[in-house]
């Protein structure tokens, strides 16, 4: 079932995350995942205290494709880098019918 990944970030090191930009390109299209939302240029429309975040969505064929992804060990570094240059929070979002 596709599942949808909602990742925010709080950029805490912009040197160390723009090295993650530089790499990370298309890292989820590798499990077949892809962009649907969010990144640079999204509208913040009501923010209670939670900062400036980056927010993203993604989407996936399945959970599963989700856990490869960040267990990759090919894309371990890259996921480093973002680890090393944003507080991170990725969610996989129930899809409700």
């Amino acid at each position: 079932m596709t599942q949808y990944v909602l990742v925010q970030l709080d950029i805490t090191d912009e040197t160390i995350f723009s090295g993650y930009r530089e790499k990370a390109g298309n890292s989820a299209s590798r499990y077949e995942g892809r962009q649907v939302a969010g990144g640079v240029g999204s509208e913040v429309v009501e923010d209670n205290g939670l900062d400036d975040r980056l927010s993203v969505l993604l989407t996936f064929p399945s959970a599963q494709h989700v856990r490869d992804w960040l267990a990759d060990p090919d894309l371990a570094p890259i996921h480093a880098l973002r680890r090393g240059g944003a507080k991170t929070v990725i969610q996989m979002l129930t899809v409700r019918d």
